[in-house]
């Protein structure tokens, strides 16, 4: 009995051919993900492919696209993003990145300080991966790596400070010295890591001495707050401190002028005379006589005798120190009277 139509046995050679071959792509086909055959690189996200044979690295693919290669365990494939910003946190770990849940690890952020003491410092480093061939194959354990250079590194600069600094005023630039001191340790390993940045997340004292500095804070706001009223005074102060001390300047300088002045034309008037005294020293000498009772004079009681009388009369006026500056004008006497008290 002859077979039926269309039996492989009555095919042709080169039709038997075709259909193992599409039998065989078929299978290839549903194999090559098991396979891992082809793999895929996302140019936007700057991925790159390490490829090793039997472990080895031999090559490192950079263009996007899908690629091939041979079936594991030939060559594995190796995904890294060289753009991705990676964050390692030292000191918490997230629980919930949606509720914003973490839990605290104090046995990798407490440090000790300067001044001894101990402090509390929860941190995230970020950082990308230019060279994905070297950070894979440089060291063993790479993320591990980074992650025990961080914590040495920020023990490091924890330790040359005091708790004082470290609370209060020295955070960025404690960041950028950590940062510049872990790129230089990761540089020496050859890692191919680039550190972008380090940021502290929290700086604090231990849980079971949080309380007492909470106070030592609350000391030194109040110190700080006590500094800055003094400075408020004293720059209220010195102001008027200034102006009363210029107009003080001002009049003694007045005053000097003044007294200048006045001895100038004293000595003037004294050389004048001096020369006047020169040219005819017994007139000089009567006026200066007559200026001086005329200086003299209004200030004693004076008595006044007129010779041309046939007795002596005595017209008396008092002084003005015995009148006073308001006592009205004394009235000269009525009448004359003899001396020695006659009728």
């Amino acid at each position: 009995m002859p077979p039926p139509r269309g039996f492989p046995g009555t095919l042709s050679p080169q039709v038997r051919r075709l259909i193992v071959i599409a039998a065989l792509a078929i299978v290839l086909l549903f194999l090559a993900p098991s396979l891992s055959l082809f793999y895929q690189l996302d140019g936007r996200k700057g991925e790159q492919a390490v490829i090793q044979r039997f472990g080895a690295l031999v090559r490192v693919v950079t263009d996007p696209g899908i690629h091939l290669k041979l079936p594991w365990p030939i060559e594995s494939c190796e995904v890294v993003s060289v753009s991705e910003l990676h964050n390692l946190s030292v000191g918490f770990r997230t629980k919930n990145e949606a509720r914003r849940q973490y839990v605290d690890e104090e046995e990798h952020s407490i440090c000790i300080t300067r001044d001894q003491n101990l402090v509390d410092a929860e941190f995230v480093v970020q950082y990308q991966i230019p060279a994905p061939d070297r950070f894979l194959f440089r060291v063993e354990k790479p993320r591990e790596s980074v992650e025990q250079v961080a914590k040495a590194v920020m023990r490091g600069v924890i330790a040359s400070r005091n708790i004082d600094d470290i609370l209060v005023g020295e955070r960025s630039r404690m960041q950028v010295e950590a940062r510049d001191e872990m790129q230089r340790i990761l540089d020496d390993y050859e890692m191919g890591v680039h550190i972008v940045a380090i940021q502290y997340q929290d700086v604090h004292a231990p849980n079971p001495v949080i309380e007492a500095f909470s106070d030592v804070q609350r000391a030194r706001e109040d110190k700080e707050t006590a500094i800055n009223e003094g400075k408020r005074y004293k720059n209220s102060r010195i102001p008027v401190a200034e102006g009363q001390a210029a107009r003080i300047t001002a009049e003694a300088e007045a005053y000097k002028v003044q007294r200048l002045n006045e001895a100038r034309g004293d000595a003037s008037r004294f050389t004048s005379v001096l020369l006047a005294y020169k040219a005819n020293p017994t007139l000089v000498r009567q006026q200066l006589h007559l200026q001086l009772l005329a200086e003299v004079l209004p200030q004693v009681e004076k008595t006044v005798v007129d010779a041309t009388l046939g007795a002596n009369l005595f017209l008396t006026e008092p002084s003005p120190r015995e009148a006073g500056p308001e006592a009205p004008a004394r009235p000269a006497a009525p009448g004359p009277r003899r001396a020695g008290g006659g009728k």
